[in-house]
């Protein structure tokens, strides 16, 4: 899964800011090598328990926000990894400007049709409330994902907020989380680091 700011803390909208293609580039990083990994290991170790069972998918949970969530959605379809969208509510996009509120929905669109059955999954998108705005329905889609999720990447700059506190929920139910921070321009395993990684 992946928690992260909006466009405001990551550069801005336009995806050709400095800082916005250097943390497109670091969840590229992330996906392609450091989830990679841990997605072999697990397959192997998987094939060789039970080599009858079909292996572990590879899928990227998202929250569908402005910003860090739809950049991770956009480089997992782009890598051929299974999305699977937890929506808050069919509000999500409502306040957003029309060409934030159209790339949310092309982008909605692209991961149904990316989707099969054999995904290993319910279905790719779920909308967690049919409940009017709540921010807190915002926190309750974010437990969903950490349920959900086995290990995370997480774009976060170290503040106070909504990142801030699925950061907290995913290291207090010990998920191995790879910290891209923004600010530092800096990225590695945070908190319970995975074994993988030892040397």
């Amino acid at each position: 899964m992946v928690t992260g700011h909006r466009p405001n803390k990551i550069g801005g909208y336009s995806t050709e800011s400095p800082l916005r293609k250097w943390v497109n580039n670091a969840i590229r990083f992330a996906l392609k090598s450091e989830m990679e990994r841990m997605w072999q290991l697990e397959k192997i170790a998987t094939y060789h328990k039970t080599p009858k069972e079909a292996p572990p998918q590879k899928t990227a949970i998202t929250g569908m926000a402005l910003g860090v969530d739809q950049a991770f959605a956009e480089v997992a379809l782009e890598l051929e990894w299974s999305v699977q969208a937890f929506v808050p509510g069919r509000w999500q996009p409502s306040k957003w400007p029309e060409h934030s509120r159209e790339a949310y929905f092309s982008l909605l669109r692209r991961i149904k049709a990316a989707h099969t059955v054999d995904d290993g999954f319910e279905q790719p998108i779920i909308v967690c409330s049919d409940a009017d705005y709540n921010p807190s329905l915002l926190h309750h889609r974010n437990t969903m994902m950490v349920e959900a999720c086995d290990v995370a990447i997480a774009v976060w700059d170290g503040s106070e907020g909504g990142t801030h506190d699925a950061v907290m929920k995913l290291a207090r139910s010990e998920r191995p989380i790879y910290h891209i921070n923004p600010a530092k321009r800096s990225l590695g395993w945070w908190g319970k680091v995975p074994e993988w990684t030892m040397p």
